[in-house]
């Protein structure tokens, strides 16, 4: 009877129209897959090109830039999403022109502190190497607004198209210049003519956007008033991604630590492809029906957010069921302890992305100080059950601490956006449940 209805439900498909229908979604998972792919394969030929100290290094310079983009995010990406005037010509060219502003602080503040990273770090190079690779700011600050309304107008095709296009080229120009010149040089080159490939195709490629000078004091205003809030929450996303290694740093071994990044690294995969999910497709599409009947938004938002979570959901799950045989597969015997901390951490992923499905509806009402709060409450989080997990059952109690903590994030979330929508809290019920028996499944052999 069963595979009845199956055939009778699928008998009439289409794949095309089924592609066409959801064009944004495919468009995301084929982005995130072919982006991790080529980060992948860059990393595991450029560490047999540079030494160990090369590659390092280039790992803290990664570090640097990422953390300044992250420390200094005031919101101009998000504004423009929110804007409902898309002709609002002042509006756009005051965005361009904070853009630029902000890239030249960054640029700015980078150099003067390079010297202090140095000593930091120990490398007198790396003054040098960060004054350079600085400019990116500045190159990328000139971005045309173009990116943000294609981002707010769900093309993801053409985006996923330029991004992946644009690492495909840093990484055949960063293997070219490297097997060369055999220096660090070729890295930091290879991402400032990226970089300048990517800004310009901003312009010529994507097209619709508006550029030009202006300060618009109503405008800068209320960016940076809905910005403030996010530029707290950008920090805090920052130690939340961060603080753990920070800190385990202190509880482990230099061997443990390696074998919880291995393991680190796998579980934020399905959290980062939701991630990217959220940004590109759930928040753009919360932000166009803000203007709904209060009744339809809210069957809207939780439509949006159960298609999001089962794409994801399950991914994250996979990995708690199976990351030892996983480890077991790709690693050697030197890692094989990160099959259970994948489990794990996995189940953390599984309640995260319960609670960070919800999360869209804070910035898409301008309430980032609530958003804020969210993020806020999720560091707390993660410091509290590694302090305390470690006191209680050392390691394996800070693994158990990082796996329920997501769970209490969750209520505060739910809490938060009571406000702006009606949630299906049976979603979020049955996930939480899901999420518990797995853990208790996997925790039976600690």
């Amino acid at each position: 009877m069963l595979i009845m209805q199956l055939q009778n439900k699928y008998k009439n498909f289409n794949l095309s129209s089924f592609l066409r229908t959801n064009e944004s979604f495919v468009w995301t998972f084929l982005g995130f897959s072919a982006s991790n792919a080529l980060r992948l394969l860059s990393s595991l030929i450029l560490t047999r090109i540079f030494l160990p100290e090369q590659f390092g290094m280039m790992a803290i310079l990664i570090t640097l830039v990422v953390g300044a983009e992250l420390l200094s995010d005031v919101g101009i990406q998000t504004s423009i999403i929110r804007n409902n005037n898309d002709k609002d010509t002042a509006f756009f060219k005051s965005a361009w022109t904070l853009s630029v502003i902000r890239g030249f602080i960054l640029c700015i503040v980078l150099i003067l502190f390079s010297n202090y990273f140095s000593q930091l770090f120990k490398s007198e190079l790396l003054q040098q190497y960060i004054a350079v690779i600085s400019l990116i700011f500045i190159i990328k600050g000139f971005r045309s607004t173009s990116f943000a309304l294609h981002v707010k107008q769900k093309k993801i095709k053409i985006l996923t198209k330029l991004e992946l296009s644009t690492q495909l080229l840093a990484l055949i120009t960063t293997l070219t210049l490297a097997i060369y010149f055999q220096s660090l040089w070729a890295f930091i080159a290879s991402m400032i003519f990226t970089e300048i490939v990517f800004t310009i195709s901003t312009f010529y490629y994507l097209k619709g956007g508006t550029t030009g000078f202006m300060f618009s004091k109503k405008h800068i205003s209320g960016m940076t008033k809905f910005g403030k809030w996010l530029f707290l929450a950008s920090i805090l996303t920052f130690i939340t991604g961060q603080g753990d290694r920070f800190l385990l740093g202190i509880y482990l071994t230099k061997e443990e630590l390696g074998v919880y990044h291995v393991a680190a690294t796998l579980a934020a995969l399905p959290i980062m492809l939701h991630g990217a999910l959220l940004n590109k497709i759930f928040f753009p599409s919360v932000c166009e029906k803000l203007d709904n009947p209060i009744d339809e938004f809210n069957v809207a938002f939780n439509q949006l957010r159960i298609k999001v979570v089962l794409l994801t959901f399950p991914i994250a799950a996979f990995l708690a069921l199976f990351g030892s045989e996983i480890i077991i597969f790709m690693y050697n015997i030197n890692y094989q302890n990160a099959g259970i901390i994948l489990q794990i951490l996995s189940v953390g992923a599984m309640l995260k992305i319960t609670g960070d499905s919800i999360s869209p509806i804070l910035n898409a009402k301008g309430d980032s100080f609530r958003h804020m709060l969210y993020i806020g409450f999720w560091a707390f989080l993660i410091i509290a059950s590694i302090i305390l997990g470690n006191y209680l059952f050392q390691f394996n109690g800070i693994l158990i601490g990082m796996a329920i903590t997501p769970f209490f994030s969750l209520i505060v979330i739910s809490l938060l956006a009571k406000k702006y929508v009606q949630l299906n809290h049976l979603l979020s019920l049955a996930l939480t449940i899901l999420s518990l028996l797995t853990l208790i499944f996997v925790t039976r052999i600690l």
